[in-house]
């Protein structure tokens, strides 16, 4: 298949492994969705812990502390500690996306 590493080429990234046809080949796929469990794990893991704290709740300081979180739930593992950090990341970025929308109200004129 074109686009396939040859089995004893380790791929430095995902996007390597599908520039060209972009297809993946079975041990690829299963590596792939292997590492969305990693980062399904993380988000549970971290996102089912109580919010800490009194008062009114401050979206985006708590969104920023979550990278702490994520870090600290994970193993010492390269894998987890990536899964967990790739984790943050989708987290900041639905975060900030909910944030610039509620920037954007209708003007009332």
């Amino acid at each position: 298949m074109a686009g396939e590493q040859p089995e004893d080429q380790t791929p430095v990234s995902w996007k390597s492994l599908v520039q060209g046809d972009g297809y993946l080949s079975p041990r690829q796929r299963q590596a792939f969705e292997y590492a969305i469990d990693l980062v399904l794990e993380r988000l549970h893991a971290t996102l089912d812990q109580p919010v800490q704290g009194n008062g009114r709740f401050q979206f985006d300081r708590y969104v920023d502390g979550l990278e702490t979180l994520f870090l600290r739930n994970a193993s010492a593992q390269d894998l987890q500690s990536d899964a967990a950090v790739t984790a943050f990341w989708i987290v900041r970025l639905f975060a900030d996306r909910i944030l610039r929308a509620g920037d954007t109200r209708p003007s009332m004129h």
